[in-house]
């Protein structure tokens, strides 16, 4: 693999802990909006023509939260894998500065002010922790999450 793709690699949890979180949210603003849909309906003869509209309502809320389940489901194995994989990095600063990265999703600056380096030597250790990722090949690069 290529630093690059080793990269894209490496972020692929990142990626799917931000799906699962959109799809939640999609899920709860739906499931908001059903039950406000569900008191019109109760408190009001006459409030709304189409009852079948909170069928449909339930019915994609419900979808909705199978997706994001799936995706949890997806961002646990991503991260068992990446977990292990920054296992076999030796070098203990790398091994962090990657840990805090890949799965804390943490900026460098942030990187640096909780390891107390300077940005350079970060980057540094990002490099030849990135560089032991994946060394004995079998990976391949998966497609962006969606």
């Amino acid at each position: 693999m290529t630093y690059k793709e080793k990269i894209t690699w490496l972020q692929r949890y990142l990626k799917a802990r931000e799906q699962a979180r959109f799809l939640g949210d999609c899920a709860q603003e739906m499931e908001a909006e059903a039950e406000g849909m569900r008191t019109r309906l109760d408190g009001m003869p006459g409030a709304g023509r189409d009852t079948a509209r909170l069928a449909r309502s339930v019915e994609k809320v419900e979808e909705t939260r199978k997706m994001a389940d799936a995706a949890l489901d997806r961002c646990a194995e991503l991260r068992i894998e990446l977990v292990a994989e920054l296992a076999k990095v030796q070098h203990p600063l790398a091994q962090e500065v990657l840990r805090r990265r890949y799965i804390n999703g943490e900026s460098y600056a942030e990187i640096c002010d909780a390891l107390a380096l300077v940005e350079r030597r970060v980057y540094q250790l990002h490099r030849l922790g990135v560089n032991k990722v994946c060394e004995d090949g079998p990976h391949r690069p998966e497609k962006e999450v969606q």
